[in-house]
């Protein structure tokens, strides 16, 4: 026992970890490049972050375990500067870029990470200059879990909203023998919201007539999805293989918004009915192999199918209209990633292929049957090499070769090239990083289809079979250091959007139609500063300002500029915890709609109780303050203005409850791996 608190000492250098059990742990490989894997028990000494070549390496303590129950509970209490984890809604961006999760080296999804256990984390990797198995992502996140070789748990949490009808419950055991991990999981969530208002003013351009519509609309809907998925873990020195088997089901029942539409002198009532269901198993094969010392490779096999459902209808006086949606999806995903590094070089080689293909049935005002095939092909080849300790070059070179085909239209087929550099200088306690890429745009199966949804008496929407590639080019400039106590981060980035698919309009017999098309620039500029500290144990902080200045030259022209920011806070009691948030008035575009999205202030407190296997979080979001949403857009054809009321914006607050049950040996808490997305091509209204 006092060797292993001696050598758990070294491996955590700030705090001891502690089990009330006997024990029998085995040590993950590192998942970081190999020729990092050295530095991994010496790198933290004082601190419980260091710099690890490309990225940090963070050992969260026992107190930002304790006071959440999340892997984004735990990246949020941790403050890294500029990431904005959003627990209630699951995402996470770190300086204005998305950030890509996994666990173990493994890519993980929301879920994966909304159920990861934090006392079971040993270690995290904060790739922000990703290389390697994480090359394609703008930031990476991969946590490292401690693992046991016997014993089992049973876990049940619980969350319930109050302000609106929202619950989200799950339940899952696993059972570890030796190498080999077993798991059931299995859970429920569901909404019940009434009294979301809106109001808008619209108006078209039609031939021989200029229209304006005034609308109040009162929306109630009610929405649950389940999930159950079996999964095996097979783990030896050098070898780490998942298995998983899916099934995910979302049922929306009611979706309803009624109210009056007041447009050419007259007044009269309205009313919309939306229903959707989808039903889809999934297959899922992921794993890595070490090679060698030197070498390792990584694969991913996934298989979906998903059966979806969607009816509309709308009605308002002397007009009526309904879309009646059936399809079937299905496809598979490959993707394999071979890592070498030897000294001052690395090599990576990357493979992936995306397959799918739907066939749909519309039925209603508009009939249509259709179906769709769409297949990517990726390849890309990275090179990494050190100049000297402090400087070093990465470069990532590929192609990728898009084909899809539409039922009764030609096939599209285009290669494109896909280029990434970026130089890294090493600073004492940071790095200056200087990237720039082009990259060639992708869109979703549901823009390319001949489909047709009647929204009201003047407005069509449909897709748009012949878009074009579009591509873009990012350059940035980045710093990540730290000073005494206090972690910085900053950023200088310029995006160009070449030939973005964007809503168009235009006129065809009385209506007007809404579509898709790539046309015209978006020039996007952004600096953002942050910053946290940590005063001691007990109290620590965090924020940031962000600018940005969007300019737009497509189907319309104009500028947008925004100034916001994000204050946050952690206090550590005992076995409490309060983290007070505020997030500042943000102003959008929309790069898809071209609208300009306003949110008001958020402001909340999350209070944390935590003591052995027992959990209680309460989290009050804007209890003051009735949060509306404005949008706007204007077009030569159409432009619309609304006010946006929700009862999911704000005043309500939650109440969660968890608790662990270990049998055996002390296990490790398995993450829930269950990707609750849903693969469809059906067009739907906006």
């Amino acid at each position: 026992m006092d060797k292993r608190k001696y050598m758990s000492r070294i491996v955590m250098g700030c705090f001891l970890l502690s089990c009330p059990f006997r024990m029998i742990a085995q040590t993950l490989p590192n998942d970081s490049v190999s020729r990092t894997i050295a530095l991994d028990e010496v790198t933290i000494v004082a601190s419980n972050v260091s710099r690890v070549d490309n990225h940090l390496v963070i050992y969260p303590n026992s107190q930002q375990k304790k006071s959440t129950n999340s892997g984004y509970g735990v990246l949020k209490r941790l403050m890294i500067p500029g990431m904005i984890i959003d627990t209630r809604s699951n995402r996470a961006e770190a300086m204005g870029m998305p950030v890509s999760f996994y666990i173990n080296g493994q890519q993980a999804d929301s879920k994966d990470i909304q159920m990861l256990r934090p006392k079971d984390i040993e270690k995290i990797e904060y790739h922000d200059n990703p290389t390697g198995k994480y090359a394609k992502d703008k930031i990476a996140v991969n946590f490292i879990l401690k693992q046991y070789k016997t014993g089992g748990y049973l876990q049940m949490d619980g969350l319930q909203t109050i302000g609106y009808t929202h619950g989200d419950y799950n339940i899952a055991t696993t059972v570890n023998r030796n190498n080999t991990t077993y798991s059931l999981f299995a859970g429920s969530d569901y909404f019940n919201v009434k009294d979301n208002h809106n109001h808008m003013a619209e108006s078209y351009a039609l031939p021989g007539q200029s229209v304006e519509r005034f609308s109040t609309s009162d929306e109630d809907y009610s929405r649950h999805s389940e999930y159950v998925q079996f999964r095996l873990q097979h783990q030896k020195a050098g070898r780490y293989v998942v298995g998983k088997l899916s099934f995910i089901h979302k049922n929306t029942p009611r979706e309803n918004m009624a109210g009056t539409v007041e447009s050419v002198g007259n007044t009269s009532n309205f009313a919309m009915y939306t229903d959707q269901k989808s039903f889809s198993p999934k297959l899922d094969l992921t794993g890595t192999i070490s090679i060698s010392k030197t070498q390792d490779f990584t694969f991913g096999l996934h298989g979906i199918y998903s059966r979806n459902l969607y009816n509309r209808t709308y009605s308002e006086q002397d007009y009526e209209t309904g879309s009646y949606e059936s399809e079937n999806a299905g496809g598979f995903q490959l993707s394999a990633i071979y890592n070498l590094s030897k000294g001052k070089h690395s090599f990576s080689a990357e493979l992936f292929d995306f397959h799918h293909v739907w066939n749909a049935q519309y039925e209603g005002s508009h009939p249509l049957r259709q179906s769709l095939w769409k297949n990517e092909s990726l390849a890309f080849l990275s090179y990494n090499y050190a100049f000297s300790p402090k400087l070093s070059l990465r470069s990532r070179v590929g192609v990728d070769w898009l084909q899809y085909r539409l039922h009764g239209s030609e096939k599209f087929s285009k290669l494109s090239p896909r280029v990434n550099l970026n130089l890294q200088y090493q600073l004492k306690g940071g790095m200056l990083l200087w990237s720039s890429s082009y990259n060639n745009y992708n869109y979703g199966m549901d823009l390319i289809n001949q489909a047709r949804i009647g929204l009201n008496p003047y407005l069509v929407q449909t897709g748009n079979p012949n878009l074009k590639s579009g591509c873009s080019f990012n350059s940035f400039l980045y710093y990540s250091g730290k000073i005494k106590k206090t972690e910085l981060s900053a950023i200088l980035q310029y995006k160009l959007e070449h030939n973005p698919v964007v809503h168009d309009y235009y006129v065809q017999d009385t209506y007007l139609v809404r579509s898709f098309i790539n046309r015209g620039n978006i020039h996007y500029y952004a600096a953002i500063l942050a910053a946290s500290h940590s005063f001691n144990r007990m109290f620590s902080l965090s924020g940031d300002i962000r600018y940005n200045y969007t300019s737009v030259h497509s189907v319309c022209g104009f500028g947008n500029r925004n100034l916001t920011g994000n204050l946050n806070a952690n206090v550590y009691l005992g076995d409490f915890s309060l983290s007070p948030y505020v997030n500042f008035r943000n102003k959008i575009v929309n790069t898809t709609s071209l609208g300009i999205e306003e949110t008001p202030v958020n402001y909340g407190l999350e209070c944390t109780y935590g003591k052995g296997n027992f959990f209680a979080e309460v989290n009050v979001v804007s209890p003051f303050t009735d949060r509306k949403f404005r949008k706007t857009f204007q077009h030569d054809l159409y432009a619309y203005d609304s006010d946006e009321d929700f009862r999911t914006n704000g005043q309500y607050c939650h109440i969660k409850l968890a608790y662990t049950f270990d049998f055996g040996y002390k296990t490790k808490k398995v993450r829930r791996e269950v990707d609750r997305s849903v693969n469809s091509s059906l067009l739907k209204s906006f």
